[in-house]
């Protein structure tokens, strides 16, 4: 797991500030500390599909966003785990909450044989998230990806220039955060944050207080 803390990200600030415009935030994983340190700071406003995902392979995900996530639900790509822990082969993400806010009583009945007979019960929530991300990329607002994790600096340029070229009203930028020092040379459109040790658990990684620090320098929250 990775434990993180940024630790200076106002290079962010212009970006955060556009006049008019709201600002949001899509995940790129590899896991849910992105959407957890957003929620805990009172900047999550909205519920996107990846928000509470493990997605290690960045080309599985970079191969959803080219298929705008169209076999996200697809039977045929869908395994299940214990938990009611679903995975999607063909984008290699793992919908670790899947089934998470189902009934007790629902979850006891959802088993490797019968959670596709329920399967539409979390999707219709799923197609909506998934319906509103497509929208943000079609739209002019701030977006910003984040991901925890250094990806390869020929696939991120691919998935740089994929959304410029598919996107051209999309006004983004990709964040990067790891441990490392910056192992990238100056990219358009993609800025890289070092990030160090922030706790051991949960609880202590969103609940840090350099998460509310860094909202506060950007604007974001009072």
């Amino acid at each position: 797991m990775i434990r993180i803390l940024l630790v200076n990200l106002m290079f962010l600030f212009p970006y955060f500030c556009i006049a008019n415009g709201q600002n949001h935030v899509i995940s790129l994983g590899p896991n849910c500390i992105v959407a957890g340190f957003l929620q805990h700071n009172g900047f999550r406003f909205e519920s996107l599909p990846l928000d509470w995902t493990i997605t290690h392979n960045f080309d599985g995900l970079i191969r959803g966003f080219e298929e705008d996530f169209a076999h996200y639900l697809d039977p045929e790509y869908l395994i299940y785990h214990d938990w009611g822990v679903v995975h999607n082969t063909r984008y290699e993400i793992v919908m670790s909450h899947f089934f998470h806010t189902e009934s007790a009583e629902l979850r006891e009945k959802i088993t490797a044989n019968t959670y596709l007979d329920y399967l539409a019960i979390p999707g219709e929530k799923v197609h909506r998230r998934l319906q509103r991300m497509l929208a943000l990329l079609e739209g002019t607002d701030p977006v910003f990806f984040i991901r925890l994790g250094v990806v390869p600096v020929d696939r991120l340029i691919h998935f740089r220039d994929f959304l410029t070229s598919k996107y051209p009203t999309l006004n983004f930028q990709i964040v990067i955060c790891d441990v490392m020092e910056n192992p990238f040379p100056n990219l358009e459109s993609i800025e890289y944050c070092r990030i160090v040790h922030a706790g051991d658990t949960w609880e202590e990684q969103i609940r840090h207080p350099q998460w509310g620090t860094l909202l506060r320098n950007l604007k974001l929250i009072p």
